[in-house]
């Protein structure tokens, strides 16, 4: 497959937060940026079903007859909390802040949470055919899961696997963080090294969360770098690109 290829994906989509990200995708498509991917979680931390916010469901579906892609990211999008290894303990509650749903997940667990959640959508006439997990944490369990239910690829922290087949794309991502002020100033660093890092890759992406959206220099740096890449790349969303590699293979 030749050509260069960015995505962007918009995380932790939910029926509390959605009216956010409408500014930011107005902008987007004044770059010239048309369709993203809308990572959506059913039923944030317990507290915001999708199925009981009918506004919510309407600007889903509105958004996905524009194009946008409708992606399943997790069901709670938080993990409970476990005795484990050291690292992995570590990895959850620093790395992902008890949010890495996936990571530690039984086969009976993910393939309840991935059923609801595709339920979900389907009652409320949403597609999805990919899977995110929350900080990209997917455990073998998972992974069985997801092939089981027919959906067609997920992503890691390096790049998107197509489940079918399993070829891995490697993608590098820009992805920052606003949960402190040294992970502020470390996003900004990485966001000016990401330009050049990435440069040779075929498929780079973007992932946007509402916390960068709050945060006006993360806002502002992730804008000047899809600005940067929409010069010297296509977009495409995630469904879009891995359909794109499975026809070429």
């Amino acid at each position: 497959m030749s050509g260069k290829f960015f995505v962007v994906s918009l995380h932790d989509v939910h029926a509390g937060n959605y009216h956010i990200f409408n500014e930011f995708i107005k902008k987007l498509n004044e770059l010239g940026v048309y369709f993203v991917s809308l990572l959506v979680v059913p039923y944030m931390h317990k507290e915001h079903d999708l199925s009981s916010d009918l506004k919510f469901v309407r600007w889903l579906q509105k958004k996905q007859s524009q194009g946008h892609e409708i992606v399943l990211h997790g069901y709670y999008h938080y993990e409970e909390i476990k005795k484990d290894s050291i690292f992995k303990n570590i990895i959850s509650s620093i790395y992902t802040a008890h949010e890495g749903e996936f990571y530690r997940i039984s086969y009976y667990d993910a393939e309840s949470r991935i059923r609801k959640g595709l339920e979900s959508f389907r009652c409320n006439g949403l597609k999805a055919y990919g899977f995110v997990a929350p900080a990209w944490l997917v455990n073998d369990n998972t992974l069985k899961t997801l092939k089981n239910a027919g959906l067609t690829y997920t992503t890691k922290l390096t790049g998107i696997l197509l489940l079918k087949s399993d070829i891995f794309l490697k993608a590098p991502v820009l992805s920052l963080t606003s949960r402190s002020l040294l992970r502020k100033l470390l996003s900004i660093i990485w966001a000016r090294l990401f330009s050049f890092i990435s440069v040779f890759s075929p498929i780079v992406r973007v992932s946007v969360h509402p916390g960068d959206l709050e945060t006006p220099i993360l806002k502002e740096q992730l804008l000047a770098e899809i600005v940067h890449l929409k010069k010297r790349r296509n977009f495409l969303t995630y469904k879009e690109l891995s359909g794109l590699y499975a026809e070429s293979d």
